[in-house]
């Protein structure tokens, strides 16, 4: 309901749901995402307050009521909760950008321009050490002009970057992205987590999909970025992804895993075949092709093409099967752990409902969301001739019931393998 912007019969449901178990985060989370989407900021920021009473040191939520306090113009209570924020997870990117605009709001113009630099913007940065520069001066005009709409008018250097612009349900992670490159840019929303310097938070599966509902908008992704996966609990990687480990851990051949039972079949396809790896340690991968998103589970369930998957960890439960009628190995994934995919050109997704169902062109297909059952068509030579080879044909891949499929859709060329 949430996604269809359907806030007040979200409201609704969200509160027959805390009268079973008053205390849910998740509950409450939601709830304050929906009084935020109404309007309600203080009733918002109350909710917020009660969870951080219970968790303090929750960078998610020191973020969110950042951001209400900003719009409801208590700077000084924005200011506090930022730094915050940013002080408990460093290289949320978010979190500075929105200080720099709180500081920036109190006319704190050399303060603004530290945290817009460590959040990427270079050219708020540059501007703000210009202001700060001037502001001696006689004549000066008074930056940013106060209200919402000062921050409205700075949208076109540093998208993105608006309170409440990225208010999710706040979804607990522990596993992070490394950026290659300080740069601020649209994009998908994002977890909230304490990372680890040089690190960057992942993205929640749920947010991930429902972000991605309509056309592919054009955004900018971290291209070459590597994801860090724990491998406490054993972890899989696909052996050309795999960019490095730390610790004393073992490498073994991994094996296909159907109806809950292991098989003699080697996990991955022919050339790109996966690996388990156990022990202490942490393991780095990266796109072998295309760019690299780490998906982080939190009770949810993924399907994703076998030939798309990276890695994952071992605390999420997974087994192999393909689509009927189609020769496209599917990976389940159920449960909570990262799991990393990669992709090649833009994502976008698909609502299916049970009297919508959906049809992909198998080539394009990247999996889905939720309560889905797909099954394919059969392939003429004449559709098998113009593909890639190892690739399903143009016939589509039906897809019923109710959830999101997700497609991957270069954006000039065709799939190349």
């Amino acid at each position: 309901m949430v996604g269809v912007r359907r806030f007040r019969e979200a409201e609704v449901e969200v509160l027959r749901a805390l009268s079973i178990e008053p205390s849910d985060p998740r509950g409450l989370k939601l709830l304050a995402l929906i009084r935020f989407k109404l309007g309600r900021l203080d009733e918002a920021l109350a909710l917020c307050r009660d969870l951080a009473a219970v968790a303090p040191r929750d960078p998610g939520l020191r973020l969110k009521m950042g951001l209400i306090a900003l719009k409801l113009d208590r700077v000084d209570e924005a200011i506090e909760e930022l730094e915050l924020a940013a002080d408990l997870a460093p290289m949320d990117l978010r979190a500075w950008s929105y200080l720099g605009f709180a500081c920036a709001r109190r006319g704190e113009r050399a303060r603004a321009a530290a945290a817009f630099r460590r959040a990427g913007a270079e050219a708020l940065a540059v501007e703000m050490e210009t202001e700060a520069e001037a502001q001696a001066e006689p004549g000066e005009l008074e930056w940013p002009p106060s209200g919402p709409e000062a921050l409205a008018a700075r949208a076109d250097v540093f998208p993105g970057a608006l309170p409440g612009a990225s208010f999710e349900p706040a979804l607990e992670i522990s596993a992070p992205i490394m950026a290659p490159a300080p740069r601020v840019a649209a994009s998908p929303p994002v977890t909230d987590s304490p990372s680890s310097e040089g690190l960057l938070p992942a993205t929640s599966l749920v947010g991930y999909a429902v972000s991605r509902l309509g056309p592919p908008l054009d955004r900018s992704a971290w291209l070459g970025a590597a994801a860090r996966v724990a491998i406490g609990d054993g972890a899989f990687v696909r052996g050309d992804a795999a960019v490095a480990c730390a610790g004393r851990v073992r490498w073994e051949e991994a094996h296909r895993r159907v109806r809950g039972r292991p098989t003699a079949e080697r996990l991955g396809r022919g050339d790109t075949p996966f690996f388990r790896v156990q022990g202490p340690g942490e393991l780095f991968v990266a796109a072998p092709a295309g760019r690299l998103v780490p998906l982080q589970l939190e009770d949810d369930v993924l399907y994703v093409r076998e030939d798309a998957v990276a890695a994952f960890e071992g605390t999420v439960s997974w087994e192999y099967g393909h689509i009927p009628r189609g020769p496209l190995g599917m990976l389940q994934f159920r449960g909570r752990g990262l799991v990393a995919i990669c992709v090649r050109g833009e994502i976008g997704a698909v609502k299916v409902t049970p009297d919508r169902p959906v049809q992909v062109t198998a080539r394009y297909l990247l999996g889905w969301v939720g309560r889905v059952v797909a099954r394919g068509g059969r392939l003429s030579e004449e559709a098998r001739e113009g593909d890639a080879p190892g690739l399903p044909g143009p016939l589509p891949v039906t897809c019923e019931g109710e959830g999101v499929v997700l497609f991957d859709v270069e954006r000039e060329g065709g799939r190349s393998e």
